[in-house]
C-alpha cells in the first residue's frame, strides 16, 4: 500500500471539575519526568498489535509481520492480533489486554500498530500506566492510536511516536524520517518536509497542497497527534496539556 502525502502528514504532524483538574495536575508531573524509550537496533523484537479496526484480511497481517522483518527486526503478534468483532480487532477488553501484554512481555523490545480506524478510545481505562511507566517501550501508530499515544504520554511520561502503521509500506520520505528518529537518533532532529509533488503540463496538485496556516517559529512540548482524536480528549481525564 503506498502512502500519500495527506496520509503521510496524518503520520508526521483518539467528568465535570474532577475531569478539568486532573489532567492538568497529571501533566505537571509528567513534563519534569518524561521517559524515552530505548532506540531500535537490528535483530530486536517488535510486537504486532491492532488497538482499533479489524484487519480484514489474515494475509494483510502477515504481510504487516513481513514488513517488521523487512526493517530487521522479529515479529510477534499480539494475542489477539486476528480476532475480530464487528469492525474492531476484538472486544475492546481483548485489545487492551494485547497492549498491556505486549508492554509487559520481556521478550518483546517496540510495540507497532497495524492500523488505526475506530475504537481507541475505548481502552484508556483498562490500560495499565503503572506497569507501562515500569516497561518502557516505543509505541508507534497514527489515526485512530492517536488516544493512546496522548493518554499513555499524560499518564506515564512515556515519549510515544505518532508514525507509520505496519499496515503499509514505507515511503522513502516515511523510511528516512522514521530511521532519523528511532533508529539513529541525534539530541536534536530536523524534520524535513516532503518531497516535492512531481507534475506536468495539465496536471496541478491539489489534494497533497502544503499550506501554513499561520507561519512563524515556535518553541515547546510536542503533542498532538489526528486532531479529531484529540478533540474527542478534551474535557477527559485524558485531555493533554496545551499550556506549552
Amino acid at each position: 500500500m503506498t502512502m500519500t502525502r495527506r496520509k503521510l502528514l496524518t503520520a508526521s504532524t483518539s467528568l465535570a471539575v474532577a475531569a478539568a483538574v486532573l489532567p492538568t495536575l497529571a501533566n505537571a508531573a509528567v513534563s519534569a519526568n518524561n521517559i524515552k524509550p530505548q532506540r531500535l537496533r537490528p535483530g530486536m523484537t517488535v510486537g504486532l498489535v491492532t488497538p482499533a479496526s479489524n484487519v480484514p484480511e489474515d494475509q494483510e497481517l502477515h504481510i504487516a509481520m513481513d514488513l517488521v522483518r523487512s526493517l530487521g527486526f522479529s515479529a510477534k503478534p499480539s494475542p489477539n492480533l486476528f480476532s475480530r468483532t464487528q469492525y474492531l480487532a476484538g472486544t475492546d477488553k481483548e485489545r487492551a489486554d494485547d497492549l498491556n501484554a505486549m508492554f509487559a512481555d520481556p521478550e518483546v523490545d517496540a510495540i507497532f500498530c497495524v492500523r488505526g480506524g475506530y475504537g481507541s478510545g475505548r481502552l484508556l481505562h483498562y490500560l495499565d500506566y503503572d506497569m507501562i511507566a515500569a516497561n518502557p517501550k516505543i509505541i508507534m501508530g497514527y489515526s485512530d492510536i492517536t488516544a493512546i499515544l496522548n493518554a499513555i504520554y499524560l499518564r506515564t511520561g512515556l515519549i510515544t511516536f505518532h508514525g507509520p502503521i505496519a499496515g503499509g509500506n514505507f515511503s522513502d520520505y516515511t523510511y528516512d524520517q522514521y530511521n532519523r528518529v528511532l533508529v539513529e537518533p541525534s539530541s536534536t532532529t530536523e524534520i524535513g518536509g516532503p518531497p516535492a509533488f512531481e507534475t506536468r503540463p495539465g496536471v496541478v496538485d491539489w489534494e497533497n497542497r502544503l499550506t501554513a496556516i499561520v507561519s512563524g517559529s515556535a518553541e515547546g512540548h510536542l503533542v498532538g497527534g489526528n486532531l479529531s482524536l484529540v478533540v474527542t480528549l478534551l474535557g477527559t481525564p485524558f485531555e493533554p496539556n496545551f499550556d506549552g
